[in-house]
């Protein structure tokens, strides 16, 4: 049985030892680590921090016309194509990389948004430099993990002889990336 690391799938493995082999969910295991890594610090800069902000934009320019329209603006000026940030979910895979890596590409524009804002409504929600910088590494560590849960998410397809292999590839991304 494939479960996931749920409390009660525990003690189902637990209680049903011998008369079935389980299988921890791969994907599960690699977003608690990814909920773990977030609890880090790079330097001065808390990485929940960072990746709320993301959030914050994303929920800014989707819930109002008018925010949309000044990144659209902005987007125009520092030329650069216009995108909506993508919303991260609760329960979605890789929904936090989407969202860290649309607001990325929409770096230039957001800086300039929020260095020109006169009323916080920018500046709050934005990263600093900073704070791109941070949401820049981030983005590199997580794209290993999002290649490998997109492999083991597969549904036409076998994906569990994959885990290792994937493994070992996030184990070698992430070691080129700390290099």
């Amino acid at each position: 049985l494939i479960m996931d690391n749920a409390s009660n799938n525990k003690r189902c493995a637990a209680l049903g030892a011998g008369e079935f082999t389980t299988v921890w969910c791969a994907c599960h295991t690699i977003q608690l680590s990814i909920k773990d890594a977030m609890r880090v610090k790079i330097g001065t800069v808390r990485v929940r921090k960072v990746v709320k902000k993301c959030k914050d934009v994303s929920n800014l320019v989707r819930r109002a016309e008018a925010r949309r329209d000044e990144l659209k603006e902005a987007c125009k000026e520092k030329e650069v194509s216009f995108i909506l940030p993508v919303k991260p979910g609760k329960t979605r895979w890789n929904s936090i990389e989407g969202n860290i890596h649309s607001c990325l590409k929409l770096r230039s524009p957001l800086l300039h948004l929020s260095f020109y804002d006169r009323g916080n409504t920018w500046t709050l929600a934005v990263p600093t430099v900073l704070e791109f910088d941070v949401a820049d590494a981030i983005q590199k560590c997580l794209q290993p993990l999002k290649i490998a849960t997109k492999i083991w998410e597969a549904e036409d397809k076998p994906a569990i002889h994959q885990v290792v292999k994937q493994l070992f590839n996030i184990r070698t991304a992430l070691q080129d990336i700390a290099n």
